[in-house]
């Protein structure tokens, strides 16, 4: 006997709608691609002021891209893989800005305090960020609410601190 094909507005099996809600989907992974190339798109400059605007926006996009892939996980339309892979990602970019900051050599008080503060700033980013991994996020039993929450706390600090766009 041949398979039959599905009747139009048939309820999927239990099986099919479990693979329906738990695929990415490619929007919600182009958000997230767009997201972390908008915080690394300038090229780092040469002097102190430079550096340290273009690690704060670098930041700012590791913070935007760890948000919306939480945001997304929440609303599951994103797996625990992909969400990962994308925190992952953030966090590789939020230590390349503090690498930068970390190495930047200044010449002046003005721009140490402000790489100073720019510093400390981009690590509380990027402990946020460790933070919203959903693995980590498990392990501690947070909810995504809180996770976001810290995020958006450590994406303020940066705005106090100046250097790209929100």
């Amino acid at each position: 006997m041949a398979p039959q094909a599905p009747v139009d507005g048939a309820v999927p099996t239990t099986k099919k709608r479990e693979l329906q809600m738990t695929r990415p989907r490619f929007p919600a992974l182009a958000a997230i691609v767009m997201a972390m190339l908008m915080g690394a798109c300038a090229p780092v400059g040469q002097n102190a002021p430079d550096v340290i605007e273009e690690s704060v926006s670098q930041a700012h996009g590791a913070t935007a891209t760890a948000t919306l892939t939480i945001d997304l996980l929440e609303a599951r339309r994103l797996t625990d893989a992909a969400a990962e892979t994308a925190i992952g990602d953030a966090l590789v970019s939020a230590h390349d800005a503090e690498r930068s900051l970390a190495a930047l050599a200044v010449t002046s008080e003005q721009d140490d305090a402000r790489r100073q503060a720019a510093l400390s700033a981009v690590q509380q980013a990027t402990r946020a960020i460790v933070a919203a991994s959903p693995a980590v996020s498990e392990v501690r039993g947070e909810a995504p609410a809180t996770v976001v929450g810290r995020l958006r706390i450590a994406d303020d600090a940066l705005s106090t601190v100046g250097g790209g766009d929100r």
